[in-house]
């Protein structure tokens, strides 16, 4: 299922429209977008859009650009079109599986999951994080291709080279978004793309690499 296609079901399960769900954000300029969106005409909103939308329909960010994240959440709910799960969506719960994190909403049945940032993952060992996940920066170390704000998508089973994208893990159990590259005597270190942060050893970090950049939404797109 496509992301639009996902959203366009919840908007219809809760009987809104792109009108009435702008004026339920108090933000009539974003009916136009809203409309083109679930219409397949914007398959990737500006993020400003996106959270709203997916803040007052309950679902993660992530479920409105990833298809496969959709795919799952609507296979989940037993939605789909004109489908007896379409009319139960509202009463269904999202299950916390294969997901970062997730908060109770007490004011709605359906579970906010919530995009963690870097800085959370601390309390995480690599072996809890699902093969693939999604991370939001908290930092400016890989600014300004990666800014913070920047959610990325990190996939642990993909190989990393050097120039790829990663996430690392050091001996304190912080996390850190480098670029993986080579080092002196067949070593490597993780780089800041931001002179003010430093880079990241294996040898003096006790750092390892635990997942490779799989793709990103920034914040504005």
């Amino acid at each position: 299922m496509k992301a639009y296609e996902f959203v366009a079901l919840l908007l219809k399960a809760q009987g809104l429209t792109s009108n009435s769900l702008a004026r339920r954000l108090g933000r009539a300029s974003l009916q136009s977008q809203i409309y083109k969106y679930i219409h397949g005409q914007v398959p990737s909103p500006r993020m400003e859009t996106a959270r709203p939308i997916a803040a007052h329909l309950g679902i993660p960010v992530e479920a409105m650009y990833d298809d496969r994240v959709a795919t799952r959440l609507a296979g989940d709910m037993g939605l789909s079109e004109g489908g007896e799960g379409l009319k139960n969506v509202i009463a269904a719960q999202i299950p916390t599986e294969g997901f970062p994190s997730v908060t109770g909403d007490s004011n709605s049945s359906i579970k906010t999951l919530q995009t963690p940032r870097l800085g959370e993952l601390m309390t995480r060992q690599p072996s809890e994080l699902d093969d693939v996940f999604y991370v939001e920066l908290d930092d400016n170390a890989m600014a300004p291709d990666f800014p913070a704000g920047t959610i990325i998508k990190f996939d642990k089973r993909k190989l990393h080279v050097f120039g790829s994208r990663v996430l690392l893990r050091d001996s304190r159990g912080e996390y850190h978004f480098r670029t993986f590259a080579q080092a002196a005597h067949d070593s490597w270190r993780g780089l800041a793309k931001n002179d003010a942060f430093r880079d990241i050893e294996p040898t003096r970090d006790g750092a390892v690499v635990v997942a490779t950049k799989a793709g990103h939404i920034v914040e504005g797109d």
